[in-house]
């Protein structure tokens, strides 16, 4: 089954601190360009049962989120990124910013 982006996230993140939902809860990477969006749900939504603090700038979206995540992973590459081997990474569908039906118009 396909996940959105923002449970792929989750998912990722799941992988990354562990699999129980509190060590998600309570990670301590706060520079990690998902960490906001960690729970699976956009916390700059106005209905997030866990909203940002006020006055916290936007990151931009949970599309460019994975995607500057993607790119530290590259050695900060875009081209790498773009490159990626690692199509067994959960977030590798979404590496470039972008949804899969947007990927896909563009290799047309």
């Amino acid at each position: 089954m396909k996940l959105t982006p923002l449970k792929t996230i989750k998912a990722y993140c799941k992988g990354c601190i562990g699999e129980a939902v509190k060590t998600v809860a309570l990670c301590p990477d706060k520079a990690c360009p998902l960490y906001g969006y960690r729970s699976g749900r956009n916390p700059w939504h106005s209905s997030s049962k866990h909203p940002v603090p006020p006055n916290t700038p936007h990151p931009g979206g949970y599309l460019k989120a994975i995607a500057n995540h993607c790119r530290a992973c590259c050695c900060d590459s875009a081209h790498e990124r773009r490159l990626c081997p690692a199509t067994e990474c959960r977030l590798h569908e979404y590496r470039n910013g972008k949804g899969a039906k947007a990927q896909e118009n563009e290799n047309e």
